[in-house]
């Protein structure tokens, strides 16, 4: 079982999207418009606090803090490419979701 909650998930309904998936790149030649293709996915995962090494600590199972690591796992669309393009809305919710990871860093957890 994984230790890892997802949150933060740019992709298609289907796949679990919270936020549209991200557009697809199409090389560094191509400036993007907003009606690109959308595909592949960007995802966040954290570690609750309440997992231990060793044990679950009762004391935090509130689900509140995490452990000051991220997950970041990106899925692209087209094969053998490892690039996906985000637009505004898609970063200032990443930057959103970004900033709540860091506000519930459990400080006892280092």
């Amino acid at each position: 079982m994984s230790v890892y909650c997802s949150f933060g998930i740019f992709a298609d309904d289907n796949e679990g999207g919270e936020y549209p998936a991200p557009l697809i790149y199409r090389q560094s030649h191509v400036l993007p418009k907003p009606d690109d293709p959308r595909g592949g996915s960007l995802e966040l995962a954290s570690i609750p606090a309440f997992i231990t090494r060793t044990d679950y600590d009762e004391t935090k199972e509130d689900g509140t803090g995490c452990w000051p690591y991220l997950r970041v796992s990106m899925w692209t669309a087209t094969p053998d490419e490892d690039t996906v393009v985000l637009d505004q809305a898609q970063v200032t919710a990443l930057r959103d979701e970004l900033n709540g990871w860091l506000q519930r860093i459990d400080p006892d957890l280092s």
